[in-house]
């Protein structure tokens, strides 16, 4: 039988209310994820020196930028970095805003395991939800034509 291991999904919490996460810290079955938890946005950028973490989860409202900003950072060091901008209170306007912002994904407080335990991201780190902001672009994407495709010219079946 061969031996397989399950890969660690490495998260950070970043929100100045650390305990607002402390019922995800047991990890559900199926899942082996490993938390860290921050308040600030420098503190997470100064821990993500020396982690390669799989998932972010910001909140909005840090002590020292916006969550938008720490977002922004992240996606320059990392642009295909699962992230999910949180509120403390569900807000259309935040919602909007992690989408404006390209957030991976947008959730209020409390987060609940079992759809945390849902994500894709925590089988695999190369998941991106491009739904809301398409998919990140390639350093060269302004002189490459790779992406521009001719139309098929396979015979299409006809409906009976």
């Amino acid at each position: 039988m061969p031996n397989t291991t399950l890969k660690t999904t490495d998260m950070l919490v970043v929100d100045p209310r650390p305990e607002d996460y402390q019922h995800l810290a047991v990890g559900p079955r199926g899942v082996n994820y490993a938390l860290d938890f921050v308040t600030s946005g420098d503190g997470a950028l100064r821990k993500a020196l020396n982690t390669a973490f799989d998932l972010w989860l910001i909140n909005f409202r840090l002590p020292d930028m916006t969550g938008e900003e720490l977002l922004a950072t992240v996606r320059t060091r990392n642009p295909n970095a699962a992230c999910i901008l949180i509120s403390d209170i569900y807000s259309t306007a935040d919602e909007l805003s992690a989408r404006q912002v390209g957030a991976t994904l947008y959730a209020c407080k409390p987060l609940q395991a079992d759809w945390l335990r849902s994500l894709p991201a925590l089988r695999t780190s190369t998941y991106r939800d491009h739904s809301a902001h398409g998919p990140p672009a390639r350093p060269d994407a302004s002189r490459s034509h790779a992406h521009l495709r001719p139309p098929s010219t396979a015979p299409q079946r006809s409906k009976p």
